[in-house]
């Protein structure tokens, strides 16, 4: 039986986490493992993120004395960072999971469902069209993994969703990114590179924070953006 480059690669990767020290449920090790053999390319991701991924991406998301929050979870997969949303939101607080992947969904229905304030959404946060905007976006798409046309469709979904001041968080590897840069072909790099401009401008327009947590596999990047779309009208009224 031939088994394709990605799911050797998939392979491999699936058992070299089988000796991690991450404290992942059996449940979302082995939901996660079922995802990455039934579709590698859509999930994207080479393991579910770290508890310690998890606390970052939820930064501002907190239990102090402040108004109800409307959160958008992004790429929910199996949901580790579902829970850790989940136990930082107040009874107040409004929580919208979108994930791709139907099985996947199921999972967090499973996990989740019984919890009011906490919807889940099986379908492409392009096509996803809130009635309400949000103080908090938490995103683990894979970046890296989306073809340059989507990267800036999703960036422009998250920039008219958030509310003004409001936060976006979103993950990307540690060096992984530069090391499949260097395989690609030269039409594939130049795609690659328009992407990644994409982002660093998004980054450079309205970042606070990029931060490391190697407690990881891999270790990975967390970027804190606050959207702050008065100033940005205003940059945009100089250019006029």
């Amino acid at each position: 039986m031939k088994i394709s480059s990605c799911k050797k690669l998939s392979l491999i990767v699936v058992l070299s986490l089988a000796s991690t020290s991450m404290a992942w449920s059996q449940q979302t090790r082995l939901a996660w493992i079922k995802g990455v053999f039934r579709n590698p390319a859509k999930v994207g991701a080479i393991a579910p993120c770290s508890s310690y991924v998890a606390d970052e991406l939820t930064r501002y998301i907190m239990h102090e004395d402040r108004k109800p929050l409307r959160i958008l979870e992004v790429g929910a997969g199996t949901g580790p960072i579902t829970k850790e949303i989940i136990k930082k939101m107040n009874e107040d607080d409004h929580l919208d999971c979108i994930e791709l992947d139907a099985v996947y969904c199921d999972q967090l229905e499973e996990k989740f469902g019984e919890h009011e304030n906490v919807h889940i959404h099986c379908m492409s946060i392009i096509d996803f069209a809130p009635t309400e905007k949000y103080d908090v976006i938490v995103s683990t798409l894979p970046f890296n993994s989306l073809p340059p046309k989507l990267v800036q469709q999703v960036v422009d979904q998250y920039n008219e969703i958030i509310k003004p001041g409001g936060y976006i968080t979103y993950i990307e590897y540690v060096v992984l990114g530069n090391v499949k840069r260097l395989v690609l072909s030269k039409e594939k790099k130049a795609a690659w590179d328009v992407k990644q401009q994409t982002l660093k401008e998004w980054f450079r327009r309205y970042g606070v924070e990029r931060k490391i947590v190697w407690r990881n596999l891999p270790p990975s990047y967390v970027y804190y953006l606050k959207i702050d779309k008065v100033e940005n009208e205003k940059e945009k009224s100089k250019t006029i």
